[in-house]
């Protein structure tokens, strides 16, 4: 299904006209309907025009509440304005100074300790009795939909933005290229500042599905809980909350009861990498929709593989989806042959023939699978031997009781190459899992400083955030110390 909109408002505005009492957000329970949410955002429209919001300005949004933000986003493009998310984890200066990248200078919430700040307004609590309200979105085909940030992994983020037009048009082509998953019933958990569950928004409001949205802290019970809702179709979720999954349905029996999520038609990573030891348990045990999705901020998804088919090929993320080709190639940006490691360099034919070059490391087979190695960043030197840090943590997160972790290299002040560092995520003691680390990891590899804890700093997509992680290893006081 496509749509034949021109701009997000009017597509979802289709939508509420041809039944504005059929459900889009499941929340804790409760069901808001399209025409709620429509006169909801109504109201903001209001307040966003009393505060003399302008067309085509950036506006900051700052939402704890995933639909809040939602409506919000819906009054601003009445306005001929945009929307710039910002995680409420953010510090304020933090918020600022990204802010000033896209020229947003004003900035709303609905989080009570923001709205302390300077030019910080907080939007008001909802009406228990909400009018009819409906909007309108005029000309705003060729103005910015929405600002959006690159993941701040391993720097500071990065923003782009897209208009209506062509925003719609490649949710269009991205609908021929994966299959029918617009129209899925879908479930979404984050922060809208997150591209991937911004984009699910999008794809909501166009196509005209329901959302299970998750609070944005919550618990792996009540994530497991609204997985197994019977109406749940599609669900992309971090590696990490995979392993958690996993973990917590490790001892069910499945020749009795089966996959813990039969339901679902597509269930996908998103985020990051997952190890292929988790895609294949999740294949059975989660559900045999299990995939994983190799996707980048310029080009959204470019691979997928199957949890059947990792077993095939354990380590490949998949083969190239249709309109999209990937080769790998030297520092000189000369293509390589199968088998060959490089960076890997993604063309998109559906985007003006884009080329994007992520940074990421890889090769190609024979059979043209493609397998991710690890980021540039994680490549670290020692006595002119050159490590793949990815390998490091393959081992790690293969022992019991890791969460998570992530090795990174540091320059040494010595000028004898690189200093390889190592934060863990686990509730280990620190003792035991060194220990661990001494017997399962080679000693060229071992680390020269080691952090471990029970929470590891992430940004708002719920990756490891390598850029303060960067910070912590540098900082003597932090929680790193020799290995």
């Amino acid at each position: 299904m496509q749509t034949d909109a021109t701009n997000f408002g009017d597509a979802f505005k289709a939508h509420v006209l041809a039944d504005p009492a059929a459900p889009l957000i499941e929340r804790e329970g409760r069901v808001i309907s399209r025409g709620t949410v429509m006169s909801r955002a109504a109201l903001l429209a209001d307040l966003f025009r009393d505060a003399g919001v302008t067309r085509g300005e950036p506006v900051a949004l700052i939402c704890a509440d995933q639909p809040r933000g939602v409506e919000a986003m819906l009054a601003l493009w009445s306005l001929g304005a945009a929307p710039v998310f910002f995680d409420i984890r953010q510090t304020a200066a933090e918020i600022r100074a990204s802010a000033e990248q896209v020229g947003a200078t004003r900035f709303f919430t609905d989080f009570k300790r923001l709205a302390r700040e300077p030019d910080f307004v907080l939007l008001p609590d909802r009406p228990d009795i909400l009018p009819d309200g409906m909007l309108s979105f005029d000309d705003i085909e060729d103005t910015p939909s929405i600002h959006l940030a690159t993941s701040g992994t391993t720097g500071a983020a990065k923003f782009r933005h897209r208009s209506h037009r062509d925003f719609i048009a490649l949710l269009d082509t991205n609908f021929t290229l994966i299959g029918n998953i617009h129209r899925l019933n879908g479930l979404t958990q984050g922060s809208l500042s997150f591209n991937a569950v911004a984009t699910h928004w999008l794809r909501l409001l166009t196509y005209g599905c329901t959302l299970i949205s998750m609070p944005l802290f919550h618990t792996l019970e009540e994530l497991d809980r609204a997985l197994m809702h019977p109406e749940l179709r599609s669900v992309s979720l971090a590696p990490v909350l995979i392993r958690d999954l996993l973990k917590l349905h490790d001892t069910r029996d499945i020749a009795t009861l089966g996959p813990a999520y039969p339901q679902l038609q597509r269930f996908s990573t998103v985020g990051g990498p997952i190890a292929r030891e988790d895609l294949q348990r999740a294949h059975h045990l989660l559900s045999p929709a299990a995939c994983n999705t190799y996707s980048m901020s310029r080009a959204g998804a470019v691979a997928m593989i199957t949890g059947k088919e990792a077993e095939e090929r354990p380590g490949s993320v998949g083969r190239p989806l249709n309109g999209i080709e990937v080769w790998i190639e030297d520092a000189d940006q000369n293509r390589l042959p199968a088998g060959e490691t490089g960076l890997i360099a993604v063309q998109m034919h559906w985007i003006n023939g884009q080329i994007v070059r992520p940074g990421d490391l890889g090769r190609m087979d024979e059979d043209g699978f493609l397998y991710v190695l690890g980021r540039s960043e994680q490549l670290a030197c020692r006595r002119s031997v050159t490590i793949n840090l990815t390998e490091i943590e393959e081992v790690v997160l293969a022992m019991e009781g890791v969460r998570d972790c992530m090795a990174f290299a540091l320059p040494d002040a010595r000028d004898e190459g690189d200093l390889i560092a190592l934060a863990v995520e686990t509730g280990l003691p620190r003792d035991t899992l060194a220990r661990e680390v001494r017997r399962h990891v080679s000693t060229m590899k071992h680390p020269d400083v080691f952090w471990v804890t029970e929470t590891l700093p992430r940004n708002a997509s719920g990756k490891i955030s390598l850029k303060h992680l960067k910070a912590l290893a540098e900082d003597k006081e932090s929680g790193f110390d020799r290995f």
